[in-house]
């Protein structure tokens, strides 16, 4: 699922612990491209979660990437379906 959070009177930390307590969330991934998403990007690595700066700039992320087609080349990498050994050795 992907969503744009945008808060009124509270950050985006604020909101996405309220919405990770709503759905009860087993795990966080936080995408953000600029100083708005840091409260969101220390939110979710304060619960185990995983934050992510998108290009440049000071952040508190752990994980960065170049840009919005890194983002996406790396999705479609962390979804494919692990090969086994046998299928490894094959090729």
């Amino acid at each position: 699922m992907v969503v744009e959070l945008g808060v009124v009177g509270t950050d985006k930390g604020d909101a996405l612990e309220e919405l990770r307590h709503r759905i009860a969330a087993s795990a966080v991934l936080f995408v953000g491209d600029d100083r708005t998403d840091e409260d969101g990007i220390a939110a979710v690595q304060a619960a185990g979660g995983f934050g992510v700066r998108v290009g440049g700039g000071v952040t508190r992320a752990r994980y960065r990437l170049a840009d919005p087609a890194s983002v996406g080349a790396w999705l479609r990498t962390a979804l494919e379906p692990e090969t086994t050994s046998q299928e490894t050795r094959a090729a």
